[in-house]
């Protein structure tokens, strides 16, 4: 369960990250498909509404006490902010985030072809499949197969978007979470002297994880990286200087060892 602290940082960010939204969600209704930054807006404004809900669930997790559960849309958040930051460097590159949408579903096509009964409900549709695979054909040259959208894995991403050090520091933690490895054993079953004890209900268990802190930090970056894609640079100004203040606080907060 989160303390007093915690809750109250949560309101604050809550207020500064909603009021952010709005704005854009705002300013999104005018948005037309002919705007040279339409595709940068709309990707931010995605990537931050993603990010705020998921940061929302991650506090209510933390606070009925799954934290292990929090850790993991930690996670979820980091990847958000690598698609973001690496957007940031160059708005161009929502363009091939939303462009690879048909591609992604065509390659799923393919690989659940070997199943027809999985395929059967698009193969069945002959103009909407015909229309993905001329959208498959004419944009697959500009992605790499089984890679993200941006042409790599998530560790190549973090270098580019230069948050290598935040990846190296979470992912060897909180991946184990997410794909249940052996890694993850400890964070649910603890040996005390009279034997093995099960963490299966709410606890405190998980709580050194910092999967509340960790989201706090990040979903403020996702916040002022979109605020600043949109022109809103007094609300970016507020979300950075309140990340920092998150990110020094946390500094002196516990970690889990690896």
């Amino acid at each position: 369960m989160l303390q007093t602290r915690s809750r109250e940082r949560f309101e604050v960010l809550k207020d500064l990250v909603s009021k952010c939204l709005s704005k854009v969600e705002s300013k999104l209704a005018a948005l037309e498909g002919s705007d040279l930054e339409y595709a940068h807006k709309s990707v931010a404004a995605f990537f931050l509404a993603k990010a705020f809900k998921t940061y929302q669930a991650a506090y209510l997790l933390s606070d009925h006490g799954y934290h292990q559960d929090a850790a993991v849309l930690a996670r979820t958040i980091f990847e958000i902010l690598l698609q973001i930051s690496y957007i940031a460097t160059d708005a161009k590159r929502a363009e091939l985030f939303l462009k690879h949408d048909p591609v992604d579903r065509y390659y799923l096509f393919l690989r659940f072809s070997k199943f027809p009964e999985l395929v059967e409900g698009i193969a069945n549709r002959e103009r909407e499949l015909a229309t993905l695979k001329a959208d498959f054909d004419e944009l697959k040259a500009d992605y790499s197969k089984n890679k993200g959208w941006w042409g790599t894995d998530l560790r190549s991403l973090a270098e580019l978007s230069g948050k290598e050090k935040d990846y190296l520091r979470l992912y060897p933690l909180y991946s184990p979470l997410v794909h249940s490895t052996s890694t993850s054993v400890k964070y649910y079953v603890e040996e005390g002297a009279d034997g093995l004890h099960l963490d299966f209900n709410p606890s405190d268990a998980g709580a050194k994880l910092a999967g509340f802190d960790v989201a706090s930090e990040f979903v403020l970056i996702v916040a002022h990286m979109a605020a600043s894609a949109w022109d809103l640079s007094d609300d970016a100004a507020k979300l950075l200087d309140e990340a920092k203040r998150v990110a020094r606080a946390d500094r002196k907060s516990p970690r889990a060892a690896p």
